[in-house]
């Protein structure tokens, strides 16, 4: 249900739409610019970029790179993992909606992975709306935003009204339409009457008819996304996938109405484009991981394929959206999914060599295991470790992340990422990853050790060199 409420007086600059945009469209490029400061240095010691690499610049002359690009400065938001968040954000408090000079103060989650955020961040970038941004935890929604939004749910945005009032709205398609109404200098919808009504219908019909999204995340989970109590069935799939397969269907016979451009509307991006990359965003990236599927470059569904490579050509919709690896790695944690393994298949020469090499590791893995504690630096804090122990009365532990493993439990921590690696040469799947932190840390080093400790010809022929790093460099990706 949509709704609005009407907060405190506020005194934006009128112009300051269109002022945003000037700016917007006369921002100079990034590239090759540097700070004053870096420029006087680079051109005394006449570095050049491949021999920059050689030196360490310091955070001050970091600190004036970025600025002069144009960089706003990052807030700390508290709790935030890592802790910054996007420029321009006001403290996650009802004040911060009527302090803001912008005309819109969007309210979303502090990770930006929300797709229904994610739409409406999408068109203030597109229609170019200077704006704040107020964070909001989805696991710990303040008290103020429970009462200030009925349904409870991100993302609300407040607007400055004719009579310099904050007025409130919520659910992400009222907002859109509601910025189409008071911002018009970038239409998002068309003038023309018949095509605007069938802009909307399909809009209607996504929400109503043909939900794309909750399809595919039940084929891609084999399920309920998110409810980690239901059982999923295997035999299940191929019914999720033709249901999938059927809105797919839908999807690319409305992209192929309109000739002349990759978009729903052909040469016009609107605000049926942003409906549907909220949720098909996530699909594109967890699908080929999880489930084998992919769409893009699909012979089944060529105009999809061609409208997701045009979205990834626009500016705006770069710098709101996530990257394909979060995703895998969002839904591994939160929905409990298991990656898709196909079947290992590789030529019998490079199986001889991946074979060789887990026999090479299995053989010898005493003196391997000895000579990465001892020069890979981990040996210290084995050491470290058992002496904290053994001094110890109690289970020692460092700012609450847990006992401190002792020297014993760090060399078999080693042991379990030599042992995944080998499952991972011999079948395509290294098995379960370590149940702790200093487990994991532990392996990702030991492993980056042995990465580059090994060479050809001495310790294993050429063709043994490239499975063996191609191998580690897989599983170090997948370590935590």
């Amino acid at each position: 249900m949509s709704g609005h409420k009407v907060l405190g007086p506020t005194a934006p600059s009128p112009s300051l739409v269109l002022q945003h945009q000037r700016q917007l469209r006369s921002k100079p490029q990034l590239a090759g610019c540097v700070g004053p400061r870096t420029q006087r240095k680079l051109a005394r010691s006449s570095i050049t970029p491949s021999a920059a690499a050689t030196t360490s610049l310091e955070w001050q002359e970091i600190e004036e790179t970025v600025s002069s690009n144009g960089h706003y400065p990052f807030k700390v938001f508290p709790g935030a993992k890592p802790a910054i968040s996007q420029p321009n954000t006001l403290p996650s408090e009802l004040a911060s909606l009527t302090t803001s000079t912008k005309p819109v103060v969007l309210i979303r989650d502090t990770n930006a992975w929300c797709p229904f955020c994610e739409r409406v961040w999408l068109a203030l970038e597109e229609k170019q709306v200077p704006y704040d941004t107020v964070l909001v935890s989805l696991q710990n929604k303040p008290e103020w935003y429970m009462q200030l939004v009925p349904t409870k749910k991100v993302p609300a945005m407040s607007f400055t009204d004719s009579n310099n009032q904050r007025e409130v709205i919520w659910e992400s398609k009222d907002i859109l339409l509601e910025m189409e109404d008071r911002f018009r200098e970038v239409p998002l919808l068309p003038a023309d009457p018949s095509l605007r009504q069938e802009a909307l219908t399909i809009m209607e019909d996504l929400e109503t008819k043909h939900d794309v999204g909750a399809a595919g995340f039940k084929f891609m989970a084999g399920g309920s996304m998110f409810n980690r109590t239901e059982p999923r069935d295997p035999a299940q799939l191929p019914q999720f996938q033709a249901e999938f397969e059927r809105e797919l269907r839908w999807m690319e016979s409305t992209l192929a109405k309109h000739e002349g451009g990759p978009y729903f509307l052909g040469s016009m991006f609107s605000l049926v484009d942003i409906m549907f990359i909220s949720f098909m965003e996530r699909l594109v990236a967890g699908l080929p991981f999880f489930r084998g599927y992919s769409l893009k470059d699909n012979p089944d569904f060529p105009r999809i394929s061609e409208w997701v490579r045009a979205m990834n050509q626009r500016d705006a919709y770069r710098r709101v959206k996530t990257d394909d690896y979060t995703y895998k790695l969002l839904f591994s944690r939160m929905g409990s999914m298991q990656p898709y393994v196909p079947p290992l298949q590789v030529d019998e020469a490079t199986m001889e060599a991946r074979r060789t090499v887990a026999a090479r590791i299995t053989k010898n893995r005493t003196e391997i295991l000895a000579d990465i504690m001892k020069n890979s630096g981990l040996l210290p804090f084995a050491v470290a470790s058992n002496n904290t122990n053994n001094n110890s009365n109690s289970s020692s532990s460092t700012q609450g992340v847990g006992p401190v493993p002792t020297g014993a439990e760090l060399i078999e921590a080693v042991e379990f990422h030599l042992r995944r690696l080998c499952s991972l040469l011999l079948h395509g799947n290294p098995g379960p990853k370590a149940g702790d932190a200093y487990a994991k840390a532990a392996g990702a080093a030991a492993l980056a050790f042995f990465r580059n400790r090994a060479t050809s010809p001495r310790d294993m022929t050429a063709p043994e060199a490239d499975e063996f790093r191609s191998a580690i460099d897989e599983l170090l990706k997948d370590v935590y």
